[in-house]
């Protein structure tokens, strides 16, 4: 897998704005351990796990992902 590959670890602590992290419990593409490493190298993130939704979540799970969005802006 190309991702395994690909490691930018090291630049995610660079990252000096506030980051909102949305990741699908079912995605086979990009596993939820990746968005686990992007939540543990930024500083300040937030992340959510959207329960049962695979790589396209956006589309799977509008009404949910419009939650997050809009809590997370309120919060900034």
């Amino acid at each position: 897998r190309a991702a395994d590959s690909f490691d930018r670890m090291s630049d995610l602590a660079r990252i000096q704005v506030p980051a909102l992290i949305l990741a699908g419990t079912n995605d086979a593409l990009t596993p939820v351990k990746y968005a686990e490493f992007m939540a543990a190298g930024i500083a300040d993130q937030e992340l959510h796990l959207i329960e049962g939704a695979g790589h396209m979540f956006v589309t799977e799970r509008p009404g949910e992902v419009a939650k997050w969005i809009e809590a997370w802006l309120r919060n900034l």
